[in-house]
């Protein structure tokens, strides 16, 4: 099976620091990749060449891998992703939702949210307390007409303690 693994910040095993959303990235693609399975990763321009420049242009990049399957660990960019024939992953492993209001973000961040839980077909997230504390806001996405969240389809993805 082919996963499309799209995140931001650079890999671990070059020389520049790595950033939690990376590590978590590849963390997936090492997991996906021992289990027999091809693992691509896209990342912003931004981070490093090759990357995308724009939500077009990821959506562009994306579809050009033509994936079996795509993890998403950054929701801004999960509604680019919609429009794909394959399932979405969205990764919800940073709080993203708590930390928004101390940054004067919050309905920046609620809007992206909401955007991304509808563009998503199943959730992954670093341990079952962390799903609970979504479980609400994906309710809330489910219940409004324009989102198709579904509550039901969260998986813990545990955070590995050595890279």
């Amino acid at each position: 099976m082919r996963v499309l693994i799209v995140h931001h910040g650079q890999l671990p095993g070059g020389d520049a620091p790595v950033t939690g959303g990376a590590l978590r990235a590849w963390n997936h693609g090492q997991a996906l990749i021992r289990a027999g399975h091809e693992a691509h990763f896209l990342h912003r321009e931004q981070d490093g060449p090759g990357g995308f420049s724009s939500q077009p242009d990821l959506a562009r990049r994306a579809a050009a891998l033509n994936p079996d399957r795509v993890i998403c660990l950054q929701i801004e960019d999960a509604p680019a992703l919609d429009q794909l024939n394959c399932p979405v992953a969205l990764d919800l492993y940073a709080p993203r939702l708590i930390e928004a209001p101390h940054q004067g973000r919050l309905t920046e961040v609620a809007t992206q949210t909401l955007c991304a839980l509808s563009a998503a077909d199943v959730f992954l997230v670093s341990n079952p307390r962390q799903g609970y504390a979504w479980l609400g806001v994906l309710s809330l996405a489910l219940s409004t007409e324009t989102m198709g969240a579904d509550p039901t389809h969260i998986e813990a993805v545990p955070i590995p303690l050595t890279v």
